[in-house]
């Protein structure tokens, strides 16, 4: 075979190789991306109401299928995508065919995806544009209905304290999402009640009030009541919540 030819097939496959490396590293640098469920709050500047015939609209992106999902609060879209760096193209796909009495987003929506050839986000939104043009505004979502919900504590990130050893089985820290912006639980001596403000994927917890029992184990409690107090994240997955720092999940909760 010609060197000349030979050389160039393999700058070739090393090209390939490269990209397809890039292209992996921008899907893992997007991660928040495919995490979270996408709120609607806006559509080229007009504002949605959180409720759309008694639904919350969102957009869930899969990453393991390449494929998106929006429930419009009416109709279910379904189709696939393409995310490459901060380039996305969205698929015409199938709908469910109910009519609903408010039909603005699902329409509006509709009319938009094609259109849409990008993406950025920051701590608290979304944007899906065209060029430099924002088509749709979304923001992280957590659905409502934890409130009622009991957890108990998994997993506490702290490395001042061994959690096995201080948190026995009997004696794991709880916590309630209560009516009315209100958390309450047990720090594993003592009931705690404090007030909360939850927001999408914000959660933020109010000042912590307890009772005074005297317990072996009450420096771990005040770990546990610290960091309660830092949080300001919330994820929840099925049976696991997740109450974050940032990006960083510090308490692990299973659902009781």
């Amino acid at each position: 075979m010609n060197i000349k030819y030979l050389v160039m097939i393999v700058c070739t496959l090393v090209l390939t190789s490269c990209a397809s490396k890039k292209d992996l590293k921008s899907m893992s640098n997007n991660s928040s991306l495919f995490e979270n469920k996408w709120q609607i709050v806006e559509l080229k500047g007009v504002a949605i109401k959180d409720k759309v015939n008694g639904k919350t609209p969102y957009l869930l992106l899969d990453k393991a299928d390449q494929n998106y999902t929006v429930i419009t609060g009416c109709n279910t879209l379904h189709g696939a995508m393409t995310v490459t760096n901060t380039n996305i193209k969205f698929a015409n796909g199938i709908s469910t065919m109910m009519f609903c009495e408010d039909m603005s987003v699902e329409d509006g929506f509709k009319a938009i995806l094609s259109k849409v050839n990008s993406f950025q986000e920051d701590s608290s939104f979304l944007y899906l544009k065209d060029g430099n043009t924002v088509l749709v505004k979304l923001k992280k979502y957590i659905d409502s209905s934890i409130v009622g919900t009991s957890w108990q504590l998994d997993l506490l990130s702290d490395p001042g304290i061994d959690y096995k050893k201080v948190f026995n089985s009997e004696k794991k820290p709880t916590i309630s999402f209560l009516e009315g912006n209100k958390i309450a639980g047990n720090g594993s001596c003592n009931n705690f009640n404090a007030s909360m403000t939850l927001n999408g994927n914000s959660f933020n917890v109010g000042p912590i009030m307890s009772t005074k029992m005297m317990c072996s184990n009450l420096e771990a409690e005040q770990i546990f009541f610290n960091t309660l107090a830092k949080v300001n994240g919330i994820s929840a997955n099925g049976d696991t919540l997740n109450l974050l720092i940032g990006d960083i999940a510090v308490m692990r909760f299973k659902k009781i």
